[in-house]
């Protein structure tokens, strides 16, 4: 009896391991649907106006300097702005580069004056924020950038003539340095931000290279993260 309980027991174990690398390969894949879905948005923006959308903008419905996060931006450029009658010169609405699933948005709670709804925020599967890096004009300024370059640069960091999107995976994560610990509140931390920049969730990982004066190391797990870095 004892055996039987022990074969069972060792069974169930490698079906829940087993069942845990297959859902994890499902997210894994939705996610890298949503990325290639946001590619064909934003080539399609960009075959239209010449340019890719920009990863950042103030808030134009409320005082002061709200940051809108590069997800938002994304998401009020390749859907909203269009369905909403905003588009400069249109007399009805017409259908945005992307229409998105409910289970690709999450509500950012950043208010748009007059109407019902809320800036939306573009997640991953595991319900992360997409990060997203263009070389558009209005993006926000690097201060570490690849030697030779002035420290204003506006360009991604690995498609570098046109846009990066990026997943931190199922770890929520990208960092390299293994020998050191991951503080995610310290060092990829989603608040914060200001007028001028993100905050560091989106804005560090597209910044350093090979490690700024922190000594830190971002820019992408091979192993985890899920990307658009093949496209040039």
């Amino acid at each position: 009896m004892v055996t039987v309980v022990a074969v069972i027991a060792i069974l169930a174990g490698i079906m829940l391991g087993a069942a845990g690398v297959v859902q994890k390969k499902a997210m894994a894949s939705r996610t890298q649907a949503t990325i290639q879905q946001l590619c064909a948005g934003v080539d399609m923006r960009y075959a239209d106006h010449e340019t890719p959308p920009p990863d950042f903008r103030a808030n134009p419905y409320v005082s002061g300097y709200e940051t809108v996060w590069p997800c938002e931006a994304l998401w009020y450029w390749l859907d909203y702005y269009y369905t909403s009658q905003e588009s400069s010169g249109r007399s009805a609405a017409k259908e945005g580069y992307i229409k998105f699933r409910a289970d690709q948005l999450q509500d950012s709670g950043k208010t748009i004056s007059g109407k019902q709804e809320n800036f939306m925020r573009i997640v991953d599967a595991w319900g992360n924020p997409i990060n997203y890096k263009s070389g558009d004009g209005n993006s926000y300024i690097f201060q570490t950038t690849r030697p030779g370059e002035s420290s204003a640069t506006r360009t991604p960091r690995h498609n570098r003539t046109t846009y990066d999107i990026c997943s931190y995976g199922a770890n929520g994560t990208t960092w390299q340095e293994k020998d050191k610990p991951f503080d995610r509140a310290k060092d990829l931390n989603m608040s914060g931000g200001s007028s001028s920049r993100p905050p560091d969730f989106f804005f560090k990982p597209f910044d350093t290279l090979g490690g700024g004066s922190d000594g830190h190391c971002f820019g992408g797990e091979d192993g985890d993260d899920i990307n658009n870095w093949q496209q040039r």
